[in-house]
């Protein structure tokens, strides 16, 4: 099985040849490409076999999107799947797996993130182009309630929600919502692991191309919050741009410019800390891989040899054996 539109990934911290690739864009922008379902290597990538058993999925379109893979470090065969059609959940490492039962206004599930000291508490985003909220579960996904103390009401029309937990202090969440113009709604906080949420300032975007909130027009499809692993007052957000936050929110600052300097590519989707250094950071986006070595200070690109290149149209020339490719 192949499957070149890859989503999320996991591997087993146990056996770093085991890993899991979900498929598909699950987002609905124009030129998105749906999936195939969960990918499973256990050689190291040198092989993949493809997972469709989806118990409880109505339509394959359900799995043709995976947004987030969680694996547990406890109980390796034990993992999460975020989709379009809700959280399905494996015990056996992916061969079969079974639709958590969430009562939900959405289908779609955007986000999924786990306590990293007690991994039977989970929370997950629902909603994309309609509002819906954060559940949580404190039961490995048995039972699951809506968090909605202080937390916007969907009159407030937010749409696509994602979240970061705090390693350090696993009750410090962050939630950064689109608004129904998929610029920002807010960001929002919770200290309590989840029981009362509160707004934290807005991140807004001065630079001459977007002069608005940070997810500039954009945050069905570039939205990401993530928390520094040893400080959980130091954040990061993506929008067009990346903004970053050293007192939890109280004060964003720009740190990069698409259209300027400090130059990184627009349209953010990922980051990763190194786990030894975790100043040194890795920024997915629509322009391939970037990194940081100074906590977001300066930047690099990394694409040199990086075999990622979409092409979005092609054409061949009429009386010549020559073809023409457009590529992100």
């Amino acid at each position: 099985a192949a499957d070149l539109v890859i989503g999320a990934m996991v591997i087993d911290p146990a056996d770093t040849n085991i890993i899991y690739a979900g498929t598909g864009e699950g987002y609905f922008n124009v030129d998105a490409l749906r999936g195939a379902g969960v990918l499973k290597s256990t050689d190291g990538g040198a092989s993949w076999n493809l997972q469709t058993n989806f118990s409880g999925a109505t339509s394959p379109y359900y799995y043709y999107f995976v947004n987030k893979l969680l694996i547990r470090p406890d109980a390796h065969n034990i993992l999460y799947a975020a989709l379009l059609g809700g959280v399905w959940k494996t015990t056996d490492g992916g061969t079969s797996w079974s639709k958590l039962a969430i009562s939900t206004s959405s289908t779609f599930c955007m986000d999924l993130v786990a306590n990293p000291s007690d991994y039977n508490t989970l929370y997950a985003a629902f909603g994309l182009f309609a509002a819906d909220g954060i559940y949580k579960s404190t039961n490995g996904g048995t039972s699951w309630s809506k968090l909605t103390n202080g937390f916007p009401p969907t009159s407030a029309k937010y749409g696509r929600i994602s979240l970061a937990i705090a390693q350090t202090n696993p009750s410090i969440l962050y939630a950064c919502l689109a608004d129904s113009n998929y610029y920002t709604s807010s960001i929002q906080k919770t200290t309590d692991a989840g029981a009362s949420w509160s707004a934290v300032a807005t991140p807004f975007d001065n630079s001459a191309a977007i002069n608005g909130t940070h997810l500039g027009g954009q945050g069905w499809y570039n939205n990401f919050i993530a928390v520094h692993p040893a400080d959980p007052n130091t954040l990061f957000s993506g929008g067009i741009n990346l903004f970053k936050s050293t007192n939890g929110g109280t004060s964003w600052s720009r740190i990069s410019d698409g259209y300027g300097t400090p130059y990184v590519h627009v349209d953010q989707h990922a980051i990763a800390f190194n786990p030894a250094n975790p100043s040194v950071i890795y920024f997915g986006n629509d322009g391939g891989m970037f990194k940081s070595a100074d906590g977001g200070g300066s930047f690099s690109a990394i694409n040199n040899n990086l075999a990622t290149v979409q092409f979005y149209s092609g054409a061949v020339h009429p009386t010549a054996a020559v073809y023409y490719g457009g590529t992100q």
